[in-house]
C-alpha cells in the first residue's frame, strides 16, 4: 500500500506551525543573523540596500560588518535609543531623512500575518517579517504569501485576478500590488 499521495507536495505558507521552516526555503525571506538588539534596523538597511542596488547590498544581507555599522547610523539618525524594537520605533525609523522616500510595511507573524504600514505611501517599500521580536526582510509579498497577487487597499494575498473583493477599495476589484506604482504616482500627481 503507498505510503504518501501523489501529487506536488505541500507548500509552506504562512499559518505554518514553524516560522523557522516557513522562511528557511523561501527565496523572497532574508534572514537576518545578529546577536544584538539592532535586527529592526539591521533588516531596514538590509532591504534599502536591495531596492537601491547598493554595491555591498550582497555583505549587507550576509550581516557583515557593514550592516550593523549602517544600522548603527539609522539608529542615531531616528534618535531610536538601542532597545528591541516595536511600532513606536518603526514610526521613528520612518520619519529618518534616510528614509524619506520608503515606506514601511511590517508583516507580523505574532498577528496572524496581519500588515501595518508605516509612513506615507510610496513606489519604494521595505518590507519586514517581524516574529517573536526579530525582524527579517521580505522580498517580495506575493512571493512570500505563495499567491498571485496581493492587495495594494488591504494588502490580502490572492490568486484569481478580479475575484477579490476589498472592503476598503470603492471600486468593485482590488489593484494588484505590480500595478501598485502606477497608482501610487497619479494619486501623488492628482491628490487623490
Amino acid at each position: 500500500m503507498p505510503l504518501g499521495g501523489s501529487g506536488k507536495p505541500r507548500r509552506t505558507k504562512p499559518g505554518h506551525p514553524m516560522l523557522q521552516t516557513l522562511t528557511a526555503g523561501k527565496k523572497s525571506v532574508i534572514r537576518i543573523r545578529n546577536n544584538d538588539d539592532l535586527c529592526c534596523a539591521r533588516a531596514l538597511v538590509t532591504a534599502k540596500a536591495r531596492l537601491d542596488q547598493h554595491p555591498k547590498r550582497e555583505s549587507l544581507r550576509k550581516g557583515g560588518k557593514i550592516q550593523k555599522e549602517l544600522a548603527v547610523l539609522l539608529h542615531h539618525e531616528a534618535h531610536v535609543p538601542f532597545r528591541l524594537c516595536g511600532y513606536e520605533e518603526l514610526t521613528k525609523f520612518s520619519a529618518a531623512p534616510s528614509l524619506y522616500d520608503y515606506q514601511i510595511l511590517l508583516v507580523d507573524a505574532d498577528r496572524s500575518f496581519r500588515i501595518t504600514t508605516f509612513g506615507s505611501l510610496q513606489d519604494k517599500q521595505l518590507i519586514l517579517l517581524h516574529e517573536k521580536g526579530h525582524y527579517d526582510v521580505i522580498n517580495r509579498l506575493r512571493g512570500f504569501f505563495g499567491s498571485s497577487y496581493v492587495c495594494a487597499y488591504c494588502w490580502k494575498p490572492y490568486n484569481n485576478a478580479g475575484r477579490h473583493r476589498c472592503p476598503n477599495n470603492k471600486m468593485s476589484n482590488a489593484v494588484p500590488v505590480a500595478k501598485k506604482s502606477a497608482l501610487i504616482s497619479f494619486m501623488l500627481t492628482f491628490g487623490v
